[in-house]
């Protein structure tokens, strides 16, 4: 009998035991962009979830990667990539909540999201259905949406995240969270009513620049006043002047000072101070140029496109034989960042033949 009670015992404790997350690995073409070849090879987990760098933040993953990631798989058309892509956000980014985790420590969530990600990670879902009509996806961005409109919105506004560990809710939106598109997915899906889109937008249409031409950095949703920041990114600002041309706003003041940033300085730095218009780092960024290239495409302007295009290429490992082959990357120090990759597979993709 007592063997029996501790056999039992034994048996109840191993079919207890969760069973281990299977292994998630993408099957890329082999026709595929070289640099989404990189990311593959490179910054890709065994959990399907993309890596923020190679050094010391292997095992850090972030929300804001897997939404590019996904926009490019769907973009491309690779169905069954894309099906991956999205299990593995779904076992171990989506929060109890349906909102998702903006970084993954290991299999540790934070329980807070960024508004941002959740909306581009939205609208791949919404373009999956509409590509493949399957309504899957859709069923996962509904419960996306729906989480941010009850966490994320503030009165009639998106903010910046929400955390239920918060009592309060954030009072402010960077401008360029205001992503047309994904907004309009948002009302689209109906979970958004068309004035709370339209107040949203206008929002984005007015923001105002400052005697340099740089944009305001973020919107107080609580008083309906705007805040400059001493030092501005570029990738902010350049997306943020993508998201006002979609909305045919005002870039005339902006245009007009990275058009003197790139003639007077011959490149464009990832960030610069408002008072004096001069860089605060000595790094250019693929992101930067990724996101000037979209821009300027945009805008038309083709001898641009071409200008920044070999500018972003320069910061490429284009040596065939080097193992690194496509990724931005310090081949040396292996520096380079899951960012720096994805925003430039994503718009080198859509405007520049291979």
């Amino acid at each position: 009998m007592k063997f029996i009670t501790v056999f039992m015992s034994i048996f109840l404790l191993v079919g207890c035991v969760a069973k281990p997350q299977e292994e998630i690995h993408y099957n890329l073409p082999k026709t595929a962009n070289k640099t989404a070849l990189f990311i593959n090879e490179y910054l890709v987990a065994d959990n399907g979830l993309i890596k923020t760098n190679l050094s010391d933040r292997e095992n850090d993953y972030l929300s804001e990667s897997m939404g590019l990631w996904l926009c490019y798989l769907e973009s491309s058309n690779q169905q069954k990539n894309f099906k991956l892509a999205v299990d593995a956000l779904t076992a171990h980014m989506l929060l109890k909540n349906n909102l998702v985790s903006w970084q993954v420590k290991g299999e540790e969530q934070e329980k807070t999201n960024a508004f941002i990600d959740d909306a581009r990670i939205v609208g791949a879902l919404v373009a999956a259905n509409k590509r493949w009509g399957d309504n899957y996806y859709m069923d996962i961005a509904q419960k996306i949406m729906a989480a941010n409109i009850k966490y994320t919105m503030n009165g009639d506004f998106f903010v910046d995240f929400a955390s239920k560990e918060r009592s309060k809710k954030a009072t402010t939106i960077m401008i360029s969270y205001l992503m047309p598109q994904e907004l309009t997915d948002f009302m689209e899906a109906g979970q958004l009513t068309s004035a709370k889109l339209a107040a949203n937008l206008a929002v984005l249409k007015k923001t105002p620049t400052d005697s340099t031409g740089y944009f305001a950095k973020n919107y107080d949703v609580t008083n309906d006043n705007y805040h400059f920041s001493k030092n501005v990114h570029m990738v902010d600002q350049l997306l943020t002047a993508i998201n006002i041309e979609q909305v045919k706003g005002n870039t005339t003041a902006f245009d007009k000072n990275i058009r003197l940033l790139i003639k007077r300085d011959g490149k464009l730095y990832g960030q610069y101070k408002r008072a004096n218009n001069q860089a605060t780092v000595a790094y250019e960024s693929p992101a930067v140029y990724g996101y000037a290239l979209q821009y300027f495409h945009m805008k038309k302007e083709e001898e641009m496109v071409g200008k920044i295009h070999r500018k972003l290429r320069s910061l490429q490992q284009l040596q065939k034989k080097d193992k690194y082959y496509g990724g931005f990357i310090d081949t040396t120090t292996k520096a380079t960042h899951a960012f720096d990759n994805l925003l430039p597979l994503l718009t080198e993709g859509s405007y520049i033949d291979e």
